[in-house]
């Protein structure tokens, strides 16, 4: 419950980084599919197509760099938000205790709840809410590419998938 109040107290930047972090997925996704281009280029022959490829796949990099740099720059604001938040709840907390309930705890505690505890959660917790979210859209970009070039490729890679994951298990 905690959690919720928190991200939607800061859901400007927590929006921000999470649009930014799917803005990133997918021009690595569009990347992908311009070096596919370039490929079919090179193997047709096509020198004006080839040159063509490689501008756009320089710029779609380009393009991609500076998102991630965004991306990256807003997750840390997000994360500094959040980080902050979650101590003023836990500094909330502290402060309604009764003097009687706040000295049963050594402050040893209290500073640990502060500092190695937000930490974890930041580690644990926030970074990988954006982690996730971008790896969910980095799929879905991607299972949208192989269906855009035949749905017979995302069956393909989807039974491979299967194997791969599969396969350790079986042996092992």
């Amino acid at each position: 419950y905690k959690m919720k109040v928190l991200l939607m107290k800061h859901k400007g930047v927590v929006a921000l980084a999470s649009v930014l972090k799917i803005i990133v997925s997918l021009c690595l996704a569009i990347t992908t599919y311009l070096t596919a281009d370039l490929l079919d280029d090179a193997v047709a022959g096509n020198g004006k197509g080839v040159i063509m490829q490689v501008i756009l796949l320089l710029l779609a990099y380009s393009i991609t760099l500076l998102m991630d740099y965004l991306s990256d720059l807003a997750l840390a604001h997000a994360v500094l938000k959040l980080n902050i938040g979650l101590r003023h709840q836990m500094l909330d907390c502290m402060t309604s205790m009764s003097y009687m309930t706040f000295t049963q705890e050594e402050s040893g505690k209290y500073v640990s709840w502060l500092s190695n505890d937000v930490t974890q959660i930041e580690t644990n917790a926030f970074q990988n809410i954006f982690f996730i979210l971008g790896n969910c859209a980095t799929i879905i970009f991607t299972v949208i590419g192989l269906c855009y070039i035949h749905y017979s490729v995302l069956i393909i890679a989807l039974l491979f998938s299967g194997v791969m994951f599969l396969l350790p298990k079986v042996i092992g």
